[in-house]
């Protein structure tokens, strides 16, 4: 699951950089239960998706002006197709955020 989640956000980097969102892929060193971590940045936000084996994953967004959390959720997460959706709304959370978009 973690190669899938690396690979995935891999392939959304062209439309990130499009949309003004930089990002970063972490693994974590060797553990009774491995992770990756993507660490996105835009002029108005942070973000943070942490994948571990175990399949818990938790999703965070900050404002950087406020210096508030816009989002924070954890999720289990056990499939590839839930992966990908769980990780296509947070990315667009985290661009309508930077935009001016997206509140709770």
């Amino acid at each position: 699951m973690l190669d899938n989640f690396e690979s995935g956000i891999i392939k959304k980097a062209i439309y990130l950089d499009q949309n003004g969102v930089s990002v970063i892929i972490k693994r974590s060193a060797p553990s009774d239960n491995n992770s990756t971590r993507a660490d996105f940045d835009t002029s108005n936000g942070i973000g943070k998706i942490t994948l571990w084996e175990s399949g818990d994953c938790d999703f965070e967004l900050l404002d950087v002006n406020t210096e508030k959390t816009i989002l924070w959720e954890n999720q289990m997460i056990h499939s590839t197709d839930k992966l990908d959706e769980a990780i296509n709304i947070f990315i667009d959370k985290l661009i309508s955020h930077n935009n001016g978009l997206y509140e709770p």
